[in-house]
């Protein structure tokens, strides 16, 4: 999903995803501006080129072509940050995965889903579970796991364990602590893909 102020709702308003519908999308910043001007600030989180469902460089390029006086500021940064960005107003979208709060929260920021992503449990070469043909919970709750903060630790709700053997803000960090064999963690599928070309990553068979 992705998080907006009030001028990034303006500006998205009229179409159902993210940039997926360019010639509407100018049509709405054109009521706003008469032309599409100024500068759109966006935010995004890492181990996004990889993915076949949202191509985001496509999108970006379709938006430059249709929009050739705004000025895009791209950044990357984890969930959480581009959230209080978005809310304090150096943001004006952000795309990744945000944990949407209660109704009665009095947050000002408006989440939309925009695309799913099929995620898996990942080990490394080295590690003991590295091979294996089956894994159950059991197995996954003897081994340090690698938590997502910004999940607020959902990971270890979903697998049952006790406690994080360590905690990442990107998806890079992620890999790289899975990827020195002593722990496990889920990953975005497209992205263990890329990863597994030059390393190698093993998607773990849970079962019961």
């Amino acid at each position: 999903g992705f998080a907006l102020t009030a001028a990034g709702e303006k500006l998205h308003a009229a179409s159902g995803e993210l940039f997926t519908a360019v010639e509407r999308f100018q049509k709405v910043t054109a009521g706003v501006s008469g032309e599409m001007k100024g500068t759109l600030r966006i935010g995004t989180v890492d181990a996004m080129l990889s993915n076949p469902d949202f191509d985001l460089p496509a999108i970006l390029g379709a938006f430059a072509v249709r929009a050739a006086s705004v000025v895009l500021e791209l950044s990357t940064d984890s969930p959480d940050a581009m959230a209080r960005a978005v809310s304090e107003g150096t943001r004006d979208i952000a795309i990744g995965p945000f944990v949407k709060p209660p109704r009665q929260s009095s947050s000002d920021i408006t989440y939309l889903p925009i695309y799913r992503e099929r995620q898996a449990m990942f080990c490394a070469a080295g590690h003991p579970l590295f091979g294996r043909r089956k894994v159950t919970l059991a197995d996954i709750r003897e081994h340090a796991f690698v938590a997502r903060r910004y999940l607020h630790l959902f990971d270890l709700e979903i697998v049952g364990h006790l406690k994080a053997g360590a905690v990442v803000d990107q998806m890079e960090a992620q890999a790289a602590l899975i990827l020195s064999g002593r722990y496990i963690g889920f990953l975005p599928i497209h992205y263990a893909e890329m990863v597994s070309l030059k390393r190698r990553l093993q998607k773990l068979p849970l079962g019961e």
